[in-house]
């Protein structure tokens, strides 16, 4: 799942230090934009050092593949369908996230609406 495209991203969010210290073990994220590419990378990432991942995405069948392939290497990931475009997901997913892990310890705003 480590893509050598998103590995320096990763590294300015996951420190090298916080890796060695373990102080990222037992927190939760919430990440938009988390099917595919940065979002997914980066859930892989934190749930390699401990931390629980709520994945929020309009493709929930994308969302719902990555998050399954965390919990198949022994992290913990939940998907929640969010369209970052409807302000009234946003609290729906927060929520879902709090009533899974009890805490928001990181909120990776990862995916954002397009217009021209």
């Amino acid at each position: 799942m480590k893509s050598s495209t998103h590995e320096w991203l990763c590294d300015l969010v996951i420190t090298p230090r916080c890796r060695r210290l373990g102080r990222m073990q037992g927190r939760a994220a919430l990440i938009t934009g988390a099917s595919s590419g940065i979002g997914a990378d980066l859930a892989w990432q934190l749930s390699r050092q401990g931390v629980s991942v709520t994945l929020a995405d309009v493709d929930m069948a994308g969302a719902g593949a990555t998050a399954a392939r965390i919990r198949a290497a022994g992290g913990q990931a939940i998907a929640v369908r969010c369209d970052v475009a409807d302000s009234s997901q946003h609290l729906q997913a927060f929520q879902t996230h709090m009533q899974r892990w009890g805490r928001l310890d990181y909120a990776l705003l990862n995916a954002g609406e397009w217009s021209e």
